[in-house]
């Protein structure tokens, strides 16, 4: 089956972000295609910041990997934008043309958020909602955790205030966050792991029902207590 899904990024990024999470190798052809076809859609009608464009299909609603279902148009254009941005990193596809329009995508997005930074808006290393600030950090790890040290760990921080005391977050997807935390190789980030542990625990015991989210779910869970032990 093909990675790309022509009528849809956010389907096509799934495929793609499955082929990541398993560990598969894709080819220098696989990655070439993958990182063109993205590009192309960089500054198009609908994109963030001029980022990458969601399809019209896309704007009926998204699904996050971990099964969280999106129908804000803003928050499915800025999330699609940042996990664009990471696939690109993970692709690392040296094409000038795909370089151009990363570019170009990566300065809109900085921009906006050294704004927003400014004039205090956000935290440093927090976007507008906790989905948002997870796609932000799922973005900017695969950058370089170290080259973005000081913006995760301060996002990390407000993370920590967000606990509800019972393994959660407050405002923040709990497996889509997980999933952001297990590529972020800080001290902070293992502390919130630590603190969704039990959780994860219990869930990697829940009956499996087949469905593809809850496998996910069952993987990150176990990945967390790996990173653990």
């Amino acid at each position: 089956m093909s990675i790309i899904h022509t009528k849809s990024l956010y389907k096509t990024l799934d495929n793609l972000n499955q082929k990541f999470f398993d560990g598969t190798v894709l080819s220098s052809s696989e990655r070439n295609q993958l990182a063109k076809w993205i590009t192309e859609r960089q500054g198009l009608k609908g994109s963030y910041t001029n980022m990458f464009a969601p399809t019209d299909n896309d704007f009926k609603g998204i699904i996050l990997f971990t099964g969280d279902k999106l129908t804000s148009k803003a928050s499915s254009a800025h999330i699609l934008g940042e996990e664009s941005l990471r696939a690109l990193h993970l692709l690392n596809v040296k094409d000038k043309k795909v370089q151009a329009a990363f570019d170009k995508a990566r300065s809109g997005i900085k921009n906006v958020l050294e704004k927003n930074y400014k004039l205090g808006i956000y935290p440093l290393g927090m976007f507008c909602c906790g989905k948002c600030t997870a796609a932000l950090w799922r973005n900017i790890s695969a950058e370089g955790v170290n080259k973005n040290k000081k913006a995760l760990d301060s996002g990390i921080k407000y993370l920590r205030s967000m606990r509800d005391g019972k393994g959660k977050w407050r405002r923040f997807p709990f497996f889509y966050t997980l999933l952001a935390l297990t590529d972020i190789d800080l001290p902070s980030a293992k502390e919130e792991l630590k603190y969704a542990s039990e959780l994860c625990r219990k869930y990697i015991n829940r009956k499996d029902n087949g469905d593809n989210y809850v496998k996910r779910k069952k993987e990150i869970a176990r990945r967390v207590l790996e990173l653990l032990s």
